[in-house]
């Protein structure tokens, strides 16, 4: 049920968790403790001290516990690994090849396709150039619903976009999102392959003169 279950390690002391918990239905959020941190609460002052004007409700508890439920009954989690091996093959043949294309990562049903503005130097784009804002938005006219560059990390800018569908999705489905997406990437990219080249001839052509 939690991601890092699949790296076969113990787990956090405290973990938090949200957003599938409530199966995007109610706002839910909750915090897990490991036993060790649970009997040092336990054997010291016997709580953990807090309190929410929304803590405990009702009705967002049941929907947690009718969305768990469900993928059990479902089987949900193992769908989103066989899934996941299908989306992985259709990104990385499909997408991986684009020129623009940097890299291709992710698990499961969250991948994450970065680009750059020369794939052999690995050139990230500037943050004027909004490439994978432009994405988005070409994806989205198509019907088709991504997620754009949500920030970094340090001072490197990786321009990229989150391909996330949900559980529910089929095989079908993912084809033609990836579709969907590898023409918007395509629409995207063109003027900048363009403007490269121009770039290009006109160094090539200056290294001739000399």
């Amino acid at each position: 049920m939690r991601s890092w279950e699949q790296e076969d390690i113990r787990g956090p002391d405290i973990q938090t968790i949200g957003k599938a918990l409530g199966a995007g239905f109610v706002p839910l959020s909750g915090v897990l403790l490991h036993e060790k941190i649970f009997q040092a609460l336990s054997a010291g002052s016997g709580g953990l001290a807090h309190g929410h004007t929304f803590q405990a409700h009702p009705l967002a508890c049941a929907t947690a516990i009718a969305a768990q439920n469900i993928l059990q009954r479902d089987n949900l989690l193992q769908q989103v690994v066989l899934l996941g091996k299908k989306l992985e093959a259709l990104l990385q043949s499909e997408i991986g090849p684009l020129p623009l294309v940097g890299d291709i990562r992710g698990r499961g049903l969250f991948w994450a396709v970065a680009f750059v503005f020369d794939r052999k130097s690995k050139t990230a784009f500037s943050l004027e150039a909004t490439f994978s804002n432009k994405v988005v938005a070409n994806a989205l006219k198509r019907a088709v619903n991504i997620l754009g560059n949500l920030g970094h990390t340090g001072t490197y800018q990786v321009d990229h976009i989150l391909v996330c569908p949900p559980y529910i999705t089929t095989e079908e489905e993912l084809e033609k999102i990836v579709a969907v997406v590898k023409d918007a990437i395509v629409e995207t990219s063109q003027p900048f392959i363009e403007s490269h080249n121009i770039y290009v001839s006109k160094v090539q052509r200056e290294n001739d003169t000399d």
